[in-house]
């Protein structure tokens, strides 16, 4: 009877790991520097948050498809026209 309780413990323990590497992830994403390239301007009071498909450290990780998603959406800013890239940008995982 001793075995349940600690099996239960490992399957629940398995399966929040499971979800937790499924969940997305928000990040506060931040321009370093005022910038102007190519006709576009961003400065650090373009502040965006942006929640990924994946859990992930980096929201830049599949090419920042959600950031450039965002920027446009919120500023109109085209990311891949202004050359930006993640040095670009400081950010901080919020959850």
């Amino acid at each position: 009877m001793t075995d349940v309780p600690s099996t239960f413990v490992a399957i629940i323990n398995f399966v929040s790991h499971l979800i937790a590497s499924i969940m997305s992830k928000v990040f506060r994403i931040t321009p370093k520097r005022t910038k102007r390239v190519n006709g576009q301007v961003i400065t650090p009071e373009m502040v965006i948050t942006v929640t990924t498909r994946q859990h992930c450290l980096n929201p830049f990780y599949n090419g920042a498809v959600e950031v450039q998603e965002q920027y446009m959406r919120m500023y109109q800013f085209d990311y891949k026209k202004a050359c930006m890239s993640v040095a670009d940008f400081t950010y901080q995982a919020l959850d």
